[in-house]
Protein backbone atom coordinates (compact mmCIF):
# COMPACT_ATOMS: atom_id res chain seq x y z
CA UNK A 1 0.00 0.00 0.00
CA UNK A 2 2.88 2.43 0.87
CA UNK A 3 4.60 1.44 -2.45
CA UNK A 4 1.47 2.64 -4.21
CA UNK A 5 0.78 5.97 -2.20
CA UNK A 6 4.53 7.47 -2.46
CA UNK A 7 4.48 8.11 -6.26
CA UNK A 8 0.85 9.84 -5.38
CA UNK A 9 2.18 12.07 -2.95
CA UNK A 10 5.29 12.95 -4.65
CA UNK A 11 3.54 14.51 -7.64
CA UNK A 12 1.21 16.11 -5.49
CA UNK A 13 3.71 18.31 -3.82
CA UNK A 14 5.71 19.04 -7.03
CA UNK A 15 2.14 20.41 -8.06
CA UNK A 16 2.03 22.51 -5.07
CA UNK A 17 5.17 24.24 -4.97
CA UNK A 18 4.71 24.61 -8.75
CA UNK A 19 1.69 26.89 -8.18
CA UNK A 20 3.84 28.41 -5.73
CA UNK A 21 6.11 29.81 -8.06
CA UNK A 22 6.11 33.78 -8.04
CA UNK A 23 7.53 35.72 -10.92
CA UNK A 24 9.66 38.84 -9.09
CA UNK A 25 10.84 40.36 -12.35
CA UNK A 26 8.12 42.78 -12.60
CA UNK A 27 9.24 44.41 -9.33
CA UNK A 28 10.82 47.39 -9.12
CA UNK A 29 13.67 48.09 -6.18
CA UNK A 30 13.37 51.67 -6.67
CA UNK A 31 9.23 52.02 -6.55
CA UNK A 32 9.07 55.79 -7.37
CA UNK A 33 5.54 55.76 -4.91
CA UNK A 34 6.95 55.27 -2.02
CA UNK A 35 9.98 58.01 -1.86
CA UNK A 36 10.75 58.53 1.42
CA UNK A 37 12.31 62.30 0.88
CA UNK A 38 7.94 63.36 1.41
CA UNK A 39 7.14 61.19 3.78
CA UNK A 40 8.47 62.88 7.00
CA UNK A 41 5.71 65.46 8.68
CA UNK A 42 6.50 69.39 7.70
CA UNK A 43 8.24 71.42 10.21
CA UNK A 44 6.05 73.20 12.58
CA UNK A 45 5.58 77.03 11.85
CA UNK A 46 6.36 78.21 15.55
CA UNK A 47 9.81 77.60 15.47
CA UNK A 48 10.89 78.94 18.98
CA UNK A 49 14.68 80.15 17.53
CA UNK A 50 12.95 83.02 15.54
CA UNK A 51 9.32 83.34 18.08
CA UNK A 52 9.32 87.17 19.59
CA UNK A 53 9.14 87.25 23.56
CA UNK A 54 5.98 88.16 24.98
CA UNK A 55 6.55 92.39 25.19
CA UNK A 56 4.75 91.76 28.33
CA UNK A 57 7.56 92.37 31.21
CA UNK A 58 7.85 91.52 34.92
CA UNK A 59 6.13 94.32 37.38
CA UNK A 60 9.28 94.53 39.20
CA UNK A 61 11.74 94.62 36.34
CA UNK A 62 12.18 98.58 36.38
CA UNK A 63 10.22 101.32 37.81
CA UNK A 64 7.15 102.95 35.97
CA UNK A 65 7.89 105.32 33.21
CA UNK A 66 4.47 107.02 33.82
CA UNK A 67 4.61 111.00 34.99
CA UNK A 68 2.64 111.21 37.88
CA UNK A 69 0.30 114.62 38.61
CA UNK A 70 2.00 117.43 38.57
CA UNK A 71 -0.32 118.96 41.03
CA UNK A 72 0.35 116.66 44.08
CA UNK A 73 2.21 113.75 44.88
CA UNK A 74 1.59 110.03 44.00
CA UNK A 75 -0.92 108.65 46.55
CA UNK A 76 0.89 106.28 48.50
CA UNK A 77 -1.07 103.13 46.41
CA UNK A 78 0.26 104.50 43.31
CA UNK A 79 1.28 101.73 40.54
CA UNK A 80 4.38 103.70 40.62
CA UNK A 81 5.38 102.03 43.52
CA UNK A 82 6.28 98.99 41.98
CA UNK A 83 9.42 98.40 43.58
CA UNK A 84 12.39 97.05 41.63
CA UNK A 85 13.82 94.76 43.86
CA UNK A 86 12.91 91.50 45.83
CA UNK A 87 10.53 92.93 48.68
CA UNK A 88 12.70 90.84 50.93
CA UNK A 89 14.62 94.07 51.52
CA UNK A 90 11.80 95.72 52.68
CA UNK A 91 10.34 92.86 54.65
CA UNK A 92 10.90 94.17 58.22
CA UNK A 93 9.27 97.61 56.86
CA UNK A 94 5.48 98.56 57.27
CA UNK A 95 4.54 100.15 54.73
CA UNK A 96 0.93 100.87 56.22
CA UNK A 97 2.82 103.33 58.32
CA UNK A 98 2.91 107.08 58.10
CA UNK A 99 4.74 110.21 59.02
CA UNK A 100 7.82 110.01 61.35
CA UNK A 101 6.89 106.44 62.33
CA UNK A 102 7.46 105.21 58.80
CA UNK A 103 10.52 107.22 58.72
CA UNK A 104 12.00 105.82 61.78
CA UNK A 105 11.59 102.43 60.64
CA UNK A 106 13.13 102.91 57.38
CA UNK A 107 16.06 104.82 58.83
CA UNK A 108 16.52 101.35 61.20
CA UNK A 109 16.38 99.37 58.22
CA UNK A 110 18.85 101.43 56.13
CA UNK A 111 21.23 101.74 59.50
CA UNK A 112 20.96 98.06 59.94
CA UNK A 113 21.27 96.48 56.26
CA UNK A 114 24.85 98.62 55.83
CA UNK A 115 27.41 96.05 55.57
CA UNK A 116 30.00 99.13 55.92
CA UNK A 117 30.64 102.41 56.75
CA UNK A 118 31.93 104.41 53.65
CA UNK A 119 35.18 106.18 53.63
CA UNK A 120 35.06 110.00 52.19
CA UNK A 121 38.34 110.01 50.52
CA UNK A 122 37.89 106.42 48.95
CA UNK A 123 34.77 107.59 47.51
CA UNK A 124 37.17 109.01 45.04
CA UNK A 125 37.22 105.59 43.40
CA UNK A 126 33.68 104.56 44.22
CA UNK A 127 31.90 107.74 42.03
CA UNK A 128 34.02 106.42 39.20
CA UNK A 129 32.01 103.56 39.06
CA UNK A 130 28.60 103.98 40.33
CA UNK A 131 28.02 107.79 38.42
CA UNK A 132 29.90 105.91 34.80
CA UNK A 133 27.53 106.69 31.72
CA UNK A 134 26.26 102.86 30.69
CA UNK A 135 26.09 104.50 27.16
CA UNK A 136 29.26 106.16 26.96
CA UNK A 137 31.87 104.40 29.71
CA UNK A 138 34.88 106.71 28.83
CA UNK A 139 32.75 109.88 31.07
CA UNK A 140 31.00 110.13 33.95
CA UNK A 141 27.97 111.77 34.50
CA UNK A 142 27.69 114.93 35.70
CA UNK A 143 25.14 116.07 38.10
CA UNK A 144 23.11 118.83 37.11
CA UNK A 145 24.40 119.53 34.17
CA UNK A 146 25.27 115.99 32.59
CA UNK A 147 28.18 117.07 31.22
CA UNK A 148 31.07 114.65 30.41
CA UNK A 149 33.44 114.47 33.14
CA UNK A 150 36.44 112.46 32.96
CA UNK A 151 36.54 109.30 34.89
CA UNK A 152 39.79 109.59 36.97
CA UNK A 153 39.88 111.57 40.09
CA UNK A 154 42.32 114.57 39.79
CA UNK A 155 41.83 116.59 43.57
CA UNK A 156 39.10 118.17 42.21
CA UNK A 157 40.61 120.09 39.55
CA UNK A 158 37.79 119.00 36.69
CA UNK A 159 34.87 117.97 39.57
CA UNK A 160 33.75 117.75 42.75
CA UNK A 161 31.83 115.92 44.94
CA UNK A 162 29.02 117.77 45.05
CA UNK A 163 27.30 117.61 48.35
CA UNK A 164 23.56 117.47 47.39
CA UNK A 165 23.32 117.85 51.17
CA UNK A 166 25.70 121.04 51.44
CA UNK A 167 28.36 119.63 53.80
CA UNK A 168 28.04 123.51 55.89
CA UNK A 169 24.40 122.16 56.49
CA UNK A 170 25.06 119.20 59.04
CA UNK A 171 26.68 116.05 56.81
CA UNK A 172 30.17 117.00 57.01
CA UNK A 173 32.94 114.37 55.53
CA UNK A 174 31.86 111.45 57.60
CA UNK A 175 28.74 109.30 58.10
CA UNK A 176 26.02 111.79 56.02
CA UNK A 177 29.04 113.32 54.18
CA UNK A 178 30.76 110.16 53.25
CA UNK A 179 27.75 108.29 51.86
CA UNK A 180 27.73 107.72 48.32
CA UNK A 181 24.13 107.76 47.79
CA UNK A 182 24.33 111.49 48.49
CA UNK A 183 27.08 112.36 46.71
CA UNK A 184 27.40 112.86 43.08
CA UNK A 185 30.07 113.80 41.08
CA UNK A 186 29.61 117.49 39.83
CA UNK A 187 32.00 119.79 37.39
CA UNK A 188 33.66 122.63 39.50
CA UNK A 189 31.90 125.59 37.75
CA UNK A 190 28.47 124.02 38.34
CA UNK A 191 29.08 122.91 41.89
CA UNK A 192 30.19 126.54 42.89
CA UNK A 193 27.66 128.51 41.73
CA UNK A 194 25.13 125.90 43.87
CA UNK A 195 26.49 126.71 47.04
CA UNK A 196 24.61 125.47 50.03
CA UNK A 197 21.24 126.85 49.23
CA UNK A 198 18.43 125.13 49.79
CA UNK A 199 16.57 123.80 46.87
CA UNK A 200 13.93 125.54 44.81
CA UNK A 201 13.07 128.66 42.20
CA UNK A 202 14.83 131.53 43.38
CA UNK A 203 11.76 133.61 41.29
CA UNK A 204 9.51 132.05 43.59
CA UNK A 205 11.34 130.64 46.69
CA UNK A 206 13.59 133.59 46.75
CA UNK A 207 17.14 133.89 46.06
CA UNK A 208 18.75 131.84 49.06
CA UNK A 209 17.34 128.81 46.68
CA UNK A 210 19.09 126.92 43.67
CA UNK A 211 17.23 125.58 41.17
CA UNK A 212 18.91 121.84 40.53
CA UNK A 213 16.65 122.26 36.42
CA UNK A 214 18.66 125.33 36.33
CA UNK A 215 21.27 123.81 33.85
CA UNK A 216 18.53 122.57 31.41
CA UNK A 217 17.63 119.50 32.69
CA UNK A 218 14.73 119.89 34.52
CA UNK A 219 14.88 115.85 35.74
CA UNK A 220 17.26 116.82 38.12
CA UNK A 221 14.51 118.25 40.18
CA UNK A 222 13.47 114.76 40.97
CA UNK A 223 16.56 112.96 41.60
CA UNK A 224 17.96 115.74 44.15
CA UNK A 225 14.50 115.38 45.69
CA UNK A 226 14.95 111.81 46.48
CA UNK A 227 18.75 111.96 47.23
CA UNK A 228 17.60 114.61 50.08
CA UNK A 229 14.67 112.65 51.35
CA UNK A 230 17.07 109.39 51.96
CA UNK A 231 19.59 111.10 53.81
CA UNK A 232 16.89 113.23 55.73
CA UNK A 233 15.84 109.61 56.61
CA UNK A 234 18.75 107.52 57.36
CA UNK A 235 20.50 110.34 59.52
CA UNK A 236 17.40 112.59 61.11
CA UNK A 237 18.37 111.06 64.72
CA UNK A 238 21.48 109.68 64.28
CA UNK A 239 22.98 113.60 62.71
CA UNK A 240 19.82 115.72 63.52
CA UNK A 241 19.23 116.21 60.30
CA UNK A 242 15.74 117.89 59.49
CA UNK A 243 13.75 119.03 56.19
CA UNK A 244 12.32 122.77 56.67
CA UNK A 245 10.07 124.69 54.39
CA UNK A 246 12.58 128.19 55.10
CA UNK A 247 14.90 129.20 52.42
CA UNK A 248 16.04 131.29 55.19
CA UNK A 249 17.36 128.85 57.76
CA UNK A 250 20.96 129.37 59.58
CA UNK A 251 22.99 126.40 58.60
CA UNK A 252 23.34 125.57 62.29
CA UNK A 253 20.11 124.05 62.18
CA UNK A 254 21.26 120.99 59.65
CA UNK A 255 17.77 122.06 57.83
CA UNK A 256 17.14 121.30 54.11
CA UNK A 257 14.74 122.05 51.48
CA UNK A 258 12.73 123.88 50.73
CA UNK A 259 10.40 120.65 51.38
CA UNK A 260 7.57 122.00 49.79
CA UNK A 261 8.84 122.14 46.48
CA UNK A 262 10.80 118.78 46.84
CA UNK A 263 7.45 117.14 47.31
CA UNK A 264 6.54 118.71 44.29
CA UNK A 265 9.22 117.27 42.08
CA UNK A 266 9.36 113.95 43.53
CA UNK A 267 5.68 113.92 42.53
CA UNK A 268 5.83 115.57 38.84
CA UNK A 269 9.51 114.22 37.96
CA UNK A 270 9.82 110.18 37.72
CA UNK A 271 12.78 108.10 38.40
CA UNK A 272 15.56 108.61 36.19
CA UNK A 273 17.22 105.60 34.22
CA UNK A 274 20.83 107.01 36.01
CA UNK A 275 18.94 106.78 39.85
CA UNK A 276 18.49 103.39 38.70
CA UNK A 277 21.86 102.39 37.92
CA UNK A 278 23.16 103.97 40.88
CA UNK A 279 21.04 102.82 43.18
CA UNK A 280 22.07 98.99 41.81
CA UNK A 281 25.55 99.57 42.15
CA UNK A 282 25.19 100.88 45.70
CA UNK A 283 23.25 98.31 47.09
CA UNK A 284 25.56 95.56 45.65
CA UNK A 285 28.58 97.48 47.20
CA UNK A 286 26.87 98.80 51.10
CA UNK A 287 23.98 96.87 50.86
CA UNK A 288 22.27 99.92 51.49
CA UNK A 289 19.28 101.37 48.97
CA UNK A 290 17.23 104.59 48.43
CA UNK A 291 14.10 103.41 49.41
CA UNK A 292 12.80 107.05 47.99
CA UNK A 293 14.01 105.79 44.48
CA UNK A 294 12.00 102.34 44.68
CA UNK A 295 8.78 103.75 45.93
CA UNK A 296 8.69 107.31 45.15
CA UNK A 297 5.76 107.96 46.77
CA UNK A 298 7.43 107.26 50.65
CA UNK A 299 8.12 110.94 50.47
CA UNK A 300 4.36 111.81 50.49
CA UNK A 301 3.53 109.17 52.96
CA UNK A 302 6.47 111.35 55.83
CA UNK A 303 6.24 114.54 55.36
CA UNK A 304 2.61 115.23 54.16
CA UNK A 305 0.73 112.55 56.69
Amino acid sequence: MKKRLAPLICFLAALFLASCDVDTSSISNTDSSTDTTTSAPAPTTSDPTTSEPSTSSPSTSEPSTSEPSTSEPASSDSSDDTPIVPSAYYSKVDFSQTGNTLRGNLATLLNNAANSVPNYSKLNTTLLKSDLNPKDPKHLVGFYDRAPLNPVWDSGATWNKEHVWPNSRGVGKSGPGADPHMLRPTSVKVNSGRGNNFYGIPSKDGANTYDPGSEGYPEYRGMAARIIFYTATRYWKLNGLELSDNPSDSSSKKTMGKLSRLLEWNATYPVDPTETYRNEFLYKQYNVRNPFIDYPSLASKIWSA
